[in-house]
């Protein structure tokens, strides 16, 4: 069965928005959510300063089951965590970073979203549980995003939260933003579930256009080379040449596979039966892209200061 962060993963990597319904009724949640899930959004949370927020969240986790991952928003004590784990809530997500509330979170199989304004922060939330971080808020931080991206492990991920505006999402999103939190962009009290509706949808086709021109980070693994990119299945693997190295970016969990080859590897080719082969600097090899096992070639005699490099493989 699918967890809860497995789940989280796969819907934003789908349509990276949560909704933030701050002000949330009861009587008019079902409405308002059931708009979000038409526009395509599939995450929202309610804050827990909104009238009846247990309530509300109870009422939308039993409605809408498992088409959507409904959240609870400015969690700030353990002892809502457990409250909120007992009526279903998915996902805890606070202004701040207070490792009790991660660790409850993990506790009971939620996923935190600790809010972080600092490296500090950010490091002391990944240490406790947390491998979703709220950048809050996100305006004026596109720097302290890039910055942080660069130096966090590779599955964590990292949202945007709090004066996102349409001219701050595109820089955002190159900095290394996952995903984004909306709030009185999409919803405010009063609003009408036609008012949100719209308003989502305008959010929704500006990320896809953002994902189909954007580039995204994948991964910093500090190769001094990178040679050698290719496609297996949904997996990117590449070469580092100069440390022995044949990296794998693994799409299912976000993180980078880091396997040390006994030679040197120039480039990598796959046979039309899915066999990989490779060269090294004087010799052709087969190689086990899963292991970094090699069987090497017979030498092939170069001249001095010459080496295998790049290759293609016919079909």
């Amino acid at each position: 069965m699918e967890d809860t962060l497995s789940r989280l993963i796969r819907e934003l990597d789908a349509m990276p928005i949560i909704a933030i319904l701050r002000g949330l009724r009861s009587d008019e949640a079902i409405s308002v959510v059931e708009a979000l899930y038409d526009a395509g959004i599939r995450v929202a949370e309610v804050p827990l300063n909104s009238p009846d927020p247990f309530d509300t969240i109870a009422l939308l986790t039993r409605h809408f089951g498992p088409r959507m991952l409904i959240g609870a928003g400015t969690v700030l004590a353990p002892d809502d965590v457990s409250r909120l784990a007992a009526i279903g809530c998915m996902l805890c997500v606070a202004p701040n970073t207070d490792a009790r509330v991660i660790k409850a979170c993990v506790a009971h199989g939620m996923v935190p979203i600790p809010g972080i304004a600092s490296a500090t922060e950010a490091f002391t939330a990944v240490e406790a549980g947390a491998s979703f971080l709220k950048v809050f808020p996100a305006a004026n931080s596109v720097s302290t995003l890039s910055a942080l991206r660069t130096v966090l492990p590779t599955h964590v991920r990292l949202l945007a939260v709090g004066g996102v505006q349409p001219d701050l999402a595109a820089p955002l999103r190159a900095a290394g933003a996952y995903g984004f939190g909306l709030g009185t962009d999409i919803y405010r009290p009063g609003y009408s579930a036609e008012q949100v509706s719209a308003r989502a949808r305008e959010w929704v086709m500006r990320v896809e256009r953002l994902a189909t021109n954007a580039v995204r980070l994948l991964a910093q693994p500090e190769a001094l080379i990178g040679e050698s990119v290719h496609m297996d299945e949904h997996d990117v693997i590449w070469l580092d040449p100069s440390q022995a190295r044949l990296l794998r970016w693994v799409k299912e969990t976000g993180q980078v596979r880091d396997l040390h080859v006994t030679h040197p590897l120039r480039s990598l080719g796959r046979l039309p039966h899915g066999q990989w082969v490779g060269m090294t600097d004087n010799c052709f090899c087969r190689i086990d892209t899963m292991s970094g096992a090699m069987a090497l070639g017979p030498d092939t005699f170069l001249e001095a200061g010459c080496r295998f490099n790049d290759m293609a493989v016919d079909d």
